[in-house]
């Protein structure tokens, strides 16, 4: 449940920064320009999807992986899990849908899909922690 909670809350905050430029930016005359809510809603219907079907799935196996070995349970692994694979799923994608032209189109994509696995790992770690202060009984 807190996966998907954070996969909701990672668009949300992604999409916000991808939009709020539209609030500051002066028309051309004779141009069209994406305001904030068509901006805002380009973003979650691309990576909405990749956050749920894969991104918290993901996170959930991980999490359940390394449960298993508490020694290895630490930050830094967990770090370096995300970002393998977050990348490795957008090699995925990218040999499911796309045509990737060279080596440095497959390297583009998994730096890409570890830099959002990365910021999803923190939103988590964010929404855990404020989970985890929610749901404590409060002691009289």
């Amino acid at each position: 449940m807190i996966h998907f909670v954070a996969a909701f809350v990672t668009v949300l905050v992604i999409g916000l920064l991808v939009a709020s430029p539209s609030l500051f930016a002066t028309p051309e005359p004779g141009v069209y320009q994406f305001d904030f809510s068509e901006r805002f809603f380009f973003v979650a219907i691309y990576f909405l999807p990749a956050y749920v079907v894969l991104g918290a799935p993901a996170s959930y196996i991980i999490r359940k992986l390394l449960s298993k070995w508490p020694d290895f349970n630490t930050y830094s692994v967990n770090l370096f899990f995300y970002a393998l694979t977050g990348g490795m799923a957008g090699i995925i994608v990218v040999l499911l849908f796309g045509q990737p032209q060279s080596l440095m189109d497959y390297i583009a994509v998994f730096v890409i899909g570890s830099v959002a696995a990365i910021f999803y790992f923190h939103v988590y770690l964010l929404t855990e922690s404020i989970w985890k202060r929610i749901k404590k009984p409060q002691s009289p």
